[in-house]
């Protein structure tokens, strides 16, 4: 028997409906709506045995007194249509078992005449209608500007899952549009050579060593052309070119040059796209001509002697390159990341069918599946080094294919650093991040110490649930008004990766199944994770529970936010986009915090260009450490590199070792390898190694306050002065000990020399101070160690002598007396 009713928005069908209520048939349904606004409502269908293929008809609403006509394309099923992730418009039936609610909009035209109208929808097995149920539509009240988007009653916000926004040609500010000529390609600050097999010959990083500007001169990142070889008999096969690289797709954002070449045994048809913001995919597609029996494909990439210092990847934390040998594991280890400061290659590799794992303590509810290259474990990553640089090598080992067999391999780059780094906006950029307090303080303690962003957290009265920042609007509107009157900015909480079971779409979304909301395949790690909770009880034992939260205080005492894990690849990325856009209109928010994310570099690009529609918006990344076995143990900034261009600041994290040597900070958690900076926040972090490489904590968040040292910044003016960093050849000042670091800020009469100390012993150590460098008179200056409040007392020095206490640090100022 099949039964078919439909039921009003305010009233959303559950998975703990009785079977009285679902099998139950209705010939009609009537219900109101304001013109301009995106009417919701649900159609539920079921049916004793399978109904294959369901779809929906519509007819077109037509008044009472026949003179307007609704057209029936703006009545949707966001079940059935609709545009994913990428923006592709796609149909789909469904095969209906037992019942399925299917949620409808109605886009109603601002000028329609008030009044009821009428249509009927089709409900189709396999294209033929199986039974219909008339619809009564009556329009009426005042019309609605914003399609009932302020009103999550209303669900119109479900129309978002369709949206398409930042999805067109244009590029994010900061960049500029790719450039050919030939086979070279041009980007901000890099240059890119092809040669005619399709390989990358040549990256150029035009960066300059301190990453404040990009010059003509340039670095060579790779000092070889990069190869993809089919090996047998120990040696590469020879191929001819049968189609030249040549340029197949452009635009500013990107280009593409396709190549393809053969021998008797082989083809291999290349293609490598180079994006504006130094990202380059290359796919590279092997088929076999004849049945063959290969030692293996192999990939090779060497890296020139100066890119060759540093490197992170293949479960290697952050540091000095140090040689290994890999085998593909189940582990999120399919990245490496080699260079230096201002010259560097990140790659990683994959397949064509790629499905990117879980992020944060959910990876092994979705791991990273094995790629092509580790062909049954036989294949093998290496990287060596010698006194010219290093090498990564991938092969596959012994590999048979049959006639005709192909294997694509996918292989995508980010060629670093992203951008410059603009130290003067990081030095001016000063975060109040309020775990406690009430909202009526923040703003007196942001005036008081003159922290100029806000970042408001879930899980606080003015954005109580986790990634759904639309509850608290008229409250989150005043605040922010107010603090736009006292000259500060506010930031929200906002990312993908897990939503409330507070949203007010939540069963509309649930009635989309896997897409939104994947099934758990393993009991969750934590313990908090499988205790009781409000989505277990009420929504669905099978889906991933994820981060809860229960005030303790203030409007929403008692209650609990109980999160679920979302699909990264799903339309919740258009809600998302969609939803920051009504974010800026309507409340005027300043910019975002994201919490470790599920969006991808595409998604990411869209968030970018939504923000740039208004003035000097932030984003800042929180990550903690996903080196460790719960995140698949990978590097964080491995993890989120392609979309570190759309970052403006890193805040890593809960887990990072600040007792690791200084190779790990700068590469693993400062942001400078990247062209972007960071600050600090496990145990508040390390006040003087962290100053080495521009870094500070977050005020509010945690025991230690920054404004001392950030006092210390104003008095100095260090948002005029030139970041030195040890890492730059010619720093001005050096310590003659590897367990100490000094990083130089240098003005036209003064120097700040931020020293931090790994060495386990108190001693004294010696500057030494390029005087000529700095333009200043040894013999006319004050050295110093300024006061700074619960770090150093006033001291003058005799000279550049000190003594630095053990695994501590010091800052030191020179003066024109």
């Amino acid at each position: 028997m099949l039964y078919a009713f439909c039921e009003h928005r305010t009233r959303p069908i559950t998975s703990k409906e009785t079977t009285e209520y679902l099998q139950r048939t209705q010939e009609s349904f009537c219900g109101s709506a304001s013109n301009g606004e995106i009417y919701s409502f649900q159609l539920c269908v079921g049916s004793d045995a399978v109904l294959p293929k369901v779809s929906l008809g519509f007819d077109p609403l037509v008044a009472a007194d026949g003179n307007y006509t609704i057209d029936a394309n703006r009545i949707t099923c966001y079940n059935l249509e609709g545009n994913d992730s990428q923006g592709i418009p796609f149909k789909k039936t469904l095969d209906v078992k037992g019942h399925q609610v299917l949620w409808l909009g109605i886009n109603i035209p601002m000028e329609a005449p008030k009044g009821q109208y009428t249509s009927s929808i089709g409900i189709l097995s396999e294209g033929e209608c199986i039974s219909k149920v008339d619809l009564t539509l009556n329009i009426q009240g005042e019309p609605i500007l914003d399609h009932g988007y302020s009103e999550g009653w209303r669900l119109a916000r479900l129309h978002w899952l369709n949206s398409t926004r930042g999805l067109d040609d244009s590029i994010p500010q900061g960049y500029t549009p790719v450039e050919t000529d030939g086979l070279s390609v041009k980007l901000l600050g890099r240059q890119v050579r092809l040669n005619d097999s399709g390989m990358i010959e040549a990256i150029h990083s035009h960066f300059e060593e301190d990453l404040r500007t990009v010059g003509d001169s340039y670095t060579d990142v790779i000092c070889d052309a990069i190869h993809f070889e089919a090996m047998l008999e120990g040696n590469p096969l020879e191929f001819k070119v049968i189609n030249p690289s040549a340029c197949t797709a452009s635009s500013g954002q990107s280009v593409t040059f396709t190549t393809k070449e053969s021998n008797e045994h082989l083809e291999m048809v290349h293609a490598l796209t180079i994006a504006y913001d130094g990202y380059m995919k290359q796919t590279t597609t092997v088929t076999a001509k004849e049945a063959c029996s290969l030692d293996g494909l192999r990939y090779r990439a060497s890296f020139s002697e100066e890119a060759s210092k540093y490197a992170m990847g293949f479960g290697h934390a952050g540091g000095f390159l140090k040689p290994f040998t890999y085998r593909w594991n189940n582990h999120h280890q399919d990245a490496l990341w080699v260079g230096c400061p201002h010259a560097g290659l990140y790659c990683t590799f994959k397949d064509e069918d790629y499905v990117p794992p879980f992020v944060n303590v959910y990876y092994n509810q979705q791991k990273r599946k094995k790629p092509l290259w580790d062909n049954d474990g036989k294949g093998t990553v290496r990287l060596t080094k010698d006194n010219n640089g290093a090498t990564l090598t991938l092969s596959t080992g012994s590999l048979d294919l049959k006639e005709g067999e192909s294997k694509t391999y996918v292989i995508e780059y980010m060629v670093t650093p992203l951008h410059c780094i603009d130290y003067k906006k990081h030095w001016q950029t000063r975060y109040y991040h309020p775990g406690g307090k009430e909202p009526k303080q923040w703003i007196d303690d942001m005036v008081q110490d003159d922290y100029n962003y806000i970042n408001i957290h879930h899980g606080q009265d003015l954005h109580p649930f986790i990634n759904y920042p639309f509850v608290e609007i008229k409250a989150m509107k005043a605040f922010i008004k107010e603090a736009h009157e006292q000259g500060k900015k506010v930031k929200l909480y906002y990312t993908l990766r897990e939503l409330t079971d507070h949203t007010a779409e939540m069963w509309a979304f649930y009635s989309l199944g896997d897409e939104i909301f994947p099934k758990r395949t393993k009991a969750p790690i934590l313990s908090w994770q499988l205790s009781p909770s409000r989505v277990k009880k009420y929504i669905d034992r099978r889906l991933i529970p994820a981060w809860q939260h229960v005030f303790k205080k203030g409007k929403y005492q008692g209650e609990a936010c109980s999160s679920i894990l979302v699909n990264p690849d799903s339309r919740l990325v258009n809600f998302y986009i969609e939803g920051l856009a009504w974010l800026i209109n309507e409340l005027d928010i300043d910019g975002l915090y994201i919490d470790d994310t599920a969006l991808d570099r595409k998604a990411m690009q869209r968030m970018r260009k939504v923000l740039d529609t208004k003035p000097n918006m932030l984003v800042d990344l929180h990550s903690w450490n996903h080196l460790c076995y719960r995140a698949g143990r990978i590097s964080s900034a491995l993890l989120y590199c392609t979309l570190l261009p759309y970052v403006d600041r890193l805040w890593f994290g809960e887990g990072f070792d600040y007792n690791m040597p200084p190779d790990y900070w700068l590469v693993e958690v400062s942001g400078i390898p990247f062209g972007l900076t960071g600050e600090m926040l496990q145990s508040d972090g390390h006040p003087f190694r962290g100053m080495v490489y521009g870094m500070s904590n977050r005020a509010q968040w945690g025991k230690r306050s920054p404004r001392p040292i950030q006092k210390l910044w104003d008095d100095f003016g260090i948002e005029d002065s030139h970041m030195m960093g040890y890492w730059l050849a010619d720093c001005p000042v050096k310590i003659n000990d590897p367990s100490y670091k000094a990083t130089a800020y240098v003005k036209d009469d003064a120097v700040l020399i931020a020293i931090g100390s790994w060495c386990k012993k108190t001693k004294p150590i010696t500057l030494d101070v390029d005087w000529e460098q700095l333009g200043l008179n040894k013999d006319k200056v004050s050295v110093t160690l300024p006061y700074v409040e619960g770090l150093q007392e006033a001291q003058t020095l005799d000279g550049c002598t000190l003594t630095v206490e053990a695994n501590q640090g010091a800052l030191v100022m020179i003066k024109t007396a």
